[in-house]
């Protein structure tokens, strides 16, 4: 049996999965990868390589050679759990193919190891519900990329014992995360449900004809994005308050904002606007945009945690 110390198994090999296997090494951790798609050392090879200058951007010590050889492809699921302090899953997001995987997780593995799933929608109740005990079962939300976006969503079932949720907050923060611990499941958990609020009003003012989809994007980065990038929403209405606070803002605004009829677009209409977004923001390709993206997210990363210092 392995040793259980600073080990880690993750399973499947997509975007996230990488990512995460990563950022385990970066700081670390011994990372077994179990996937059975045939190009999964070359894929970890360029995953490694790919995010070793951001996390080097963003302040950890390593080198590219010593990331790949903290990683290993495992031959079978059996081999990358043994002994392991935590499985990380970032498979498909089906219920039935995640049902199966941890009942077969929860009879291989140490009565002890955490067996958390990156899942964004599912939760771990739904998981473990033919599962008799359950209390190692546990959502670990990241945010894409997880290492370099550092809030990961800690979502526990009724079944999760306290211990899991400890030392699952635990392993995340000495990660550079920043654990959120919800107080209790809820589909979408919390940042996506943030996220569709905003969205769904955003593709209807497009829809609309209110504003452009670079409009839209250049106010939310100069304004709203800016500001909640710093101390989040809440926090902003704090402040937006003054002296008085929270309360006093709602006192005065709070009635007028009861009389904002918000959209519900349709799906026909939430497509109509994805076009439109695809056509505006078209001139430059993914591979581009996305590099430039990740680039601003470091950047202004390292911007807030200066400040926050």
């Amino acid at each position: 049996m392995n040793s259980p110390q600073r080990s880690v198994a993750v399973i499947g090999a997509g975007t996230i999965g990488l990512s995460w296997a990563s950022l385990f090494a970066a700081h670390g951790w011994t990372v077994r990868v179990s996937d059975p798609r045939p190009d999964l050392g070359q894929a970890i090879d360029d995953a490694v390589s790919e995010a070793a200058p951001a996390l080097i951007a963003l302040g950890v010590d390593v080198e590219t050679s010593d990331l790949r050889s903290r990683i290993t492809a495992s031959a079978s699921l059996e081999e990358a759990v043994d002994g392991v302090s935590i499985v990380q899953e970032n498979g498909p997001e089906r219920v039935d193919w995640k049902r199966e995987l941890f009942a077969k997780l929860e009879s291989i593995t140490a009565g002890d190891t955490i067996l958390a799933t990156s899942s964004s929608s599912i939760p771990a109740s739904e998981i473990a519900r033919d599962i008799a005990d359950g209390s190692r079962i546990i959502v670990g939300h990241p945010y894409n990329p997880p290492h370099v976006l550092p809030v990961v969503e800690v979502v526990p079932s009724e079944k999760t014992s306290q211990t899991t949720i400890d030392r699952a907050a635990e392993i995340y923060a000495s990660l550079g995360r920043e654990p959120v611990i919800l107080k209790k499941e809820i589909a979408g958990f919390v940042g996506n449900r943030l996220q569709l609020a905003l969205l769904r009003e955003a593709f209807s003012l497009v829809h609309a004809g209110v504003v452009e989809p670079e409009m839209l994007d250049r106010l939310m980065r100069g304004s709203l994005g800016l500001r909640w990038a710093a101390v989040g929403p809440l926090a902003a209405v704090r402040l937006g308050g003054g002296p008085g606070g929270a309360k006093h803002l709602m006192e005065n605004v709070g009635k007028e904002m009861e009389h904002i009829q918000l959209g519900s677009p349709t799906p026909e209409a939430m497509t109509d606007v994805a076009a439109t977004i695809d056509e505006a923001y078209g001139q430059k390709d993914y591979a581009t945009a996305a590099k430039d993206a990740g680039r601003a997210q470091i950047a202004i990363l390292t911007a807030t945690r200066k400040a926050a210092a």
